[in-house]
């Protein structure tokens, strides 16, 4: 960062300092609803309650074919 101006490190500093502190205790609520997977299986665990439907699609635009599919 030896390009940056002081003021704009001070400004992102005081900026960035309160988001870490206010994200450090924020935990997000479960997810209730189904989740929706495009290709292989999450490496994470899901939890045993959760509701996974797969979709396999490929590089080949198909992605976002079904993206509109499911979106309706």
């Amino acid at each position: 960062m030896r390009d940056v101006a002081p003021e704009f490190a001070a400004r992102s500093l005081r900026v960035w300092r309160p988001s870490q502190d206010a994200v450090r205790g924020w935990r997000p609520a479960p997810r209730t609803g189904p989740l929706d997977v495009f290709g292989p299986p999450p490496v994470m665990a899901l939890p045993r309650t959760a509701v996974q439907r797969s979709h396999e699609c490929g590089a080949g635009g198909q992605l976002a074919g079904r993206l509109r599919e499911l979106l309706g």
